[in-house]
This record gives C-alpha cells, structure tokens and sequence, in this order.
C-alpha cells in the first residue's frame, strides 16, 4: 500500500530508508500569510509557512534565528509569534483578529494561549 508521498504505509520511504514521524505538535495553514510584505510579521510568517508540518519546537527554533538575526532589540519570546498567527494572543486579549494558521496537538486545534504553553513546556 502506497502513501500520497510515494512511500509505503510500512514506515519505510520509497528508498527503503526508515520514514520520519509526523510531529504531534505542529501548525497548519488556513490560509495566506496576511501581513505587509516585507515586515518582520510577514517574514516570520513566510518561515512558519514553509514549515508547516514541521514540530512546533524546530518552528520556534527557526524564529529564534530569525530573530536574532534581523531584529536589533534581539529576541524574544519567539513561540509567541505562532500563537499571534494562529490568533490565540487576541483571543486572550479580546481582539478579534483572524488566525491564518492552527496549531495541532494530536491533530486536534490548540484553543487557547494557556493549554499552547502547557503543551510547549512539556516538549522542551
């Protein structure tokens, strides 16, 4: 039995090499990276996009290197970039203000910033 990506449903890839797991904790996108092009929101959003799939440590792990290397007040809390995205910061907040991505844990939708920290300090 095949799987979309060429290789079997056995955990082995059409090489036969040993298939990387599929991170419990990880993002999705809903739609397209909304912010003004070329500003630090819209850089970090096109690294998380191109990491979607990726585990929500390695993410935050890219952010931080973005960070550190393009903003000069250095860096800060770099996970919170993907709870603004996913809009869980203004969910706290009461802001209304539309997520362009979902983070998942077991597949399921993180809904709020609270149960994304707990989630966060278990897989450091």
């Amino acid at each position: 039995m095949k799987s979309a990506e060429g290789g079997n449903l056995t955990g082995r890839n059409f090489r036969g090499e040993k298939a990387l797991g599929i991170p419990s904790f990880t993002i999705r996108l809903t739609r397209a990276n909304p912010h003004r092009e070329n500003s630090t929101a819209w850089r970090a959003g096109r690294l998380v996009a191109a990491m979607e799939g990726c585990s929500v440590p390695s993410i935050i792990a890219a952010l931080t290197a973005l960070e550190r290397e393009t903003t000069p007040k250095g860096v800060s809390d770099s996970g919170r970039w993907l709870t603004h995205f996913a809009g869980l910061e203004s969910l706290a907040s009461g802001k209304r203000i539309e997520p362009w991505i979902e983070v998942l844990y077991a597949g399921d939708v993180v809904r709020s910033r609270a149960a994304y920290r707990v989630l966060l300090r278990g897989k450091k």
